[in-house]
């Protein structure tokens, strides 16, 4: 077996659908099929801050489809930060703040 080297861009949480888009291209171009493998790899690209808020799965994966979870999760966390963002937009459009 031979060593792949691919170092991921840092995660965009703000695009996160489009990041694994483009992190799952990476992983087809070289190969990468083995789900612990892409599951090391998206926590190598996560930053402090996000790495904080998914603590919980980095410190106790589970056993099967680690990446799966860890990908659910971060989308899931992305589509709650949008919302909020556009709930606060159309807060200050409603108000005139």
């Amino acid at each position: 077996m031979h060593a792949v080297a691919l170092k991921l861009p840092e995660f965009w949480q703000e695009h996160a659908a489009v990041w694994f888009a483009q992190a799952e291209a990476q992983f087809a171009l070289r190969g990468i099929t083995q789900e612990d493998t892409k599951y090391f790899y998206v926590v190598a690209a996560l930053n402090s801050s996000t790495a904080s808020r998914v603590l919980s799965l980095l410190q106790d994966p589970p056993e099967d489809d680690k990446y799966l979870a860890l990908k659910q999760l971060l989308l899931r966390l992305s589509s709650c930060q949008n919302l909020s963002v556009l709930a606060s937009s159309l807060h200050c459009l409603v108000w005139g703040f």
